[in-house]
């Protein structure tokens, strides 16, 4: 089979660690399947890493087998999300042009504006295609008023769809969506990387301190709660000082975090964006992992949490608590400041692994042979 696969939700020349769970499924899908791939960069993103001399050239874990393009996206920030889908579409037409007449199907991660420029050339060249949606694609954009419609219409004339979670294909049936176009594909892990090794011999590989320690990993916004670990995590450092936290990743509350660094450096440590290779390490150095999200799919560092044998400080929303076998027991409500402290607190204490998954996790292998068998059927 000849798939076509198109997203912003990969690597890239000045991209790292952007999705490594797309980076894993797409390697899998090329060892069955003749694969090309085309990964749009926006024009700011281009510009920032132009004028940036400090910005280094990322590596890109993908094979090199696998034939990849990067075309230059445009788009209007902020004022232009009606019209965004379109000129998504437009950035690509003409260096899709032959890739999609060649292709058997089409098959897109995200909603919108990617899912919408795929429909568009699907129903241009009359080619099935499969969408594949994340979590803030649905529960964000299909309730935003600019862009529902759209996002709507993605899933709705989409051959097959998958999501990472029955939340998430509940919140679509609810919109009118034909459940049996809708797939729950759970996303796997790298079984070979994340597996569980003694804290003090993953603190030893790290250069770091014997410590108890708190993991935060994933993008610095309001949604994923890093604003109210932050306090949590300040209140209960005045009550002991035993502890750290660690914060993993980037995003539009990296000033937040500066700021609660300046009040309290003795208690969190910054690591920047961590090599998706090397973050078992860190998440076997933790005595939890704590992601206190307002919305979710399903987040990978929980799974690879608790396939390390890591106890795990989240909420409950989304998928999350179809993944934890004892969710009503160790799940806290989001925003729940009082909670999360408590929680924190119970977990830095734990000498056992309590947060167990609901089912055996899968692998990334096991994920695409799903994938694959939808796109066979296409």
């Amino acid at each position: 089979m000849k798939l076509l696969f198109i997203s912003t939700f990969l690597d890239s020349p000045i991209h790292c660690n952007r999705a490594p769970y797309n980076e894993q499924l797409i390697d899998r899908l090329s060892e069955d399947m003749d694969i090309q791939v085309i990964r749009p960069i926006s024009w700011i993103d281009w510009l920032s890493y132009i004028t940036n001399r400090r910005h280094k050239k990322k590596s890109i874990p993908r094979k090199k087998s696998i034939l990849t393009s990067y075309p230059i996206l445009f788009y209007i920030p902020y004022l232009g999300t009606r019209i965004n889908g379109f000129l998504y579409f437009l950035s690509i037409f003409i260096l899709s042009f032959n890739k999609v007449r060649n292709a058997d199907a089409l098959y897109v991660s995200w909603l919108y504006p990617d899912g919408y420029a795929v429909m568009l050339l699907a129903q241009l060249f009359k080619k099935p295609y499969m969408v594949q949606a994340l979590g803030s694609d649905i529960n964000e954009l299909l309730y935003n008023s600019a862009t529902k419609r759209r996002v709507l219409s993605v899933v709705k004339n989409a051959n097959a769809v998958s999501v990472v979670s029955q939340d998430l294909k509940n919140k679509l049936i609810a919109q009118g969506v034909i459940e049996a176009k809708i797939s729950v594909i759970y996303t796997g892990i790298e079984v070979s990387s994340f597996y569980p090794i003694e804290k003090n011999i993953a603190e030893q590989n790290l250069g770091i301190s014997n410590k108890k320690r708190i993991l935060f990993v994933g993008n610095l916004k309001r949604a994923k709660g890093i604003n109210d670990l932050l306090v949590a995590a300040g209140k209960l450092y005045e009550k002991r000082q035993d502890f750290e936290l660690c914060i993993a990743g980037s995003g539009p509350e990296k000033a937040f975090v500066d700021q609660y660094i300046k009040q309290y450096p003795s208690l969190i440590k910054y690591l920047g964006v961590v090599d998706h290779h090397k973050l078992h390490m860190w998440i076997n150095a933790a005595s939890c992992v704590c992601l206190p999200s307002y919305s979710e799919g399903v987040p990978n560092v929980l799974l690879e949490a608790m396939v390390c044998e890591t106890n795990i400080v989240s909420t409950r929303v989304g998928g999350i608590p179809e993944v934890i076998a004892n969710s009503d027991t160790y799940l806290i409500e989001a925003g729940d400041t009082l909670g999360l402290i408590d929680s924190l607190s119970s977990m830095l204490d734990k000498e056992s692994f309590v947060t167990k998954p609901k089912s055996i996790i899968t692998s990334y292998k096991h994920m695409a042979n799903l994938v694959k068998n939808k796109l066979l059927t296409l």
